[in-house]
């Protein structure tokens, strides 16, 4: 039996136990189309709570809109809706957390509910089934069409699925084997498969049953495998695979040769951040002008291989749980350390670093003074940051 065969067992067993005690939900950055899910539109640069409720496990930031599973297996929705992407069987945004149906068999897995794609939204239920709803254009829901959906709908009928990830305008997932899966837009190689061709249902990523877990960046992506190797693929006109190159690859190859990646990769549009078995943060990819790379500078700057940002070793390392990694937004970043704290980083335009100001940070800023913080998430392409704390 696979690591993550052995995963899925026990989430199903939490998940009939009761689930996650979990904690309650708070959110930053840009509001536009109520995006933070506090009844505004109103932009905050510190952490709002929203809601009263304790029993939020799971969180994902998109590009304007938010999802959030709770320790009853309800989904919530809220934000832009243009294309369907909140499920709710319509295309009226909202501005507060909205139940998406009735069902109570959405898993608390942190890996299970899609987190830093564009206007499409996936999750995985209890029972190992995936489902897709949203914008469509090319086959990024992977029901073999381009249809939009408001409403969930399942992808095929296996139920095997362990992790997914939601790109611009792609998915990606990989499978209780092992095996990486993908969907949707392919024209830069962000495929994965050797081409530049969409695909609207899932297509294996070469024939591999070692991959750990996957992030997706803009029109790209990066997986570890068990053997705490990094690979990534994709387009690399700043240097964002690592690889020491700006040539872009159709096919995941190596970053470097070391074997302690933790991941998950950040996935952010230029600037990747990875942290490794030793808490240490290292990144790659092209630092802006707002200093997303938080190396301590601003200004344009290209590193096509692993860089280390600062020297400290506490960030948290915790491979199976993309929300207490490093994630990333255009051009900001969040991440957790090993105890308990969140920071953030890079453009704060908008509040994004989630500071309590709209000063841009060249280097990893804490927000606030809380170490009670249990997960934290920014979507790849996203301006405003969630995150869970406890009740």
């Amino acid at each position: 039996m696979s690591i993550f065969q052995n995963n899925l067992l026990a989430a199903a067993a939490s998940a009939s136990a009761g689930g996650a005690a979990g904690g309650t939900l708070w959110a930053w950055g840009n509001a536009y189309w109520g995006a933070l899910g506090d009844g505004t539109t109103t932009n905050k640069c510190s952490p709002v709570q929203i809601g009263s409720e304790e029993n939020w496990v799971n969180v994902a930031s998109i590009w304007r809109a938010s999802g959030a599973v709770n320790s009853d297996n309800e989904l919530y929705m809220w934000g832009y809706n243009f294309h369907g992407q909140l499920g709710l069987g319509d295309t009226t945004n909202r501005s507060s957390p909205v139940q998406v149906g009735s069902l109570t068999d959405w898993s608390t897995d942190p890996n299970h509910l899609v987190v830093g794609s564009s206007k499409e939204m996936g999750a995985i239920k209890t029972d190992g089934t995936l489902w897709t709803w949203g914008r469509n254009n090319f086959g990024q829901l992977g029901h073999g069409n381009t249809t939009e959906l408001s409403s969930p709908a399942q992808v095929g009928s296996d139920t095997d699925w362990h992790s997914i990830v939601g790109g611009n305008t792609c998915m990606r997932a990989i499978k209780t084997d092992g095996t990486m899966w993908f969907w949707g837009y392919g024209l830069r190689g962000q495929n994965g498969v050797g081409n530049t061709t969409n695909y609207s249902s899932p297509v294996q990523i070469g024939s591999l049953t070692t991959w750990k877990n996957v992030s997706s960046m803009e029109w790209g992506a990066g997986a570890v495998k068990t053997d705490g190797t990094i690979w990534t693929w994709g387009y690399n006109d700043v240097g964002n695979i690592g690889d020491g190159t700006t040539t872009n690859r159709s096919s995941p190859v190596q970053v470097g040769s070391a074997t302690d990646w933790a991941g998950p990769l950040s996935g952010s549009p230029y600037a990747q951040h990875l942290v490794n078995d030793s808490g240490e943060l290292w990144f790659w990819g092209f630092n802006y002008e707002n200093a997303q790379a938080g190396l301590n500078y601003a200004q344009y700057s290209f590193q096509k291989t692993p860089l280390q940002v600062g020297d400290v070793d506490d960030w948290n390392a915790e491979d199976d749980d993309p929300s207490k990694s490093i994630s990333g937004g255009n051009i900001s970043k969040v991440g957790m350390k090993t105890d308990g704290t969140i920071w953030g980083w890079g453009r704060n335009t908008h509040g994004e670093v989630g500071d309590g100001s709209t000063t841009d940070r060249s280097s990893p800023t804490q927000i606030g003074s809380d170490a009670t913080w249990q997960k934290v998430c920014m979507g790849a392409i996203s301006e405003h940051a969630l995150a869970i704390k406890d009740a």
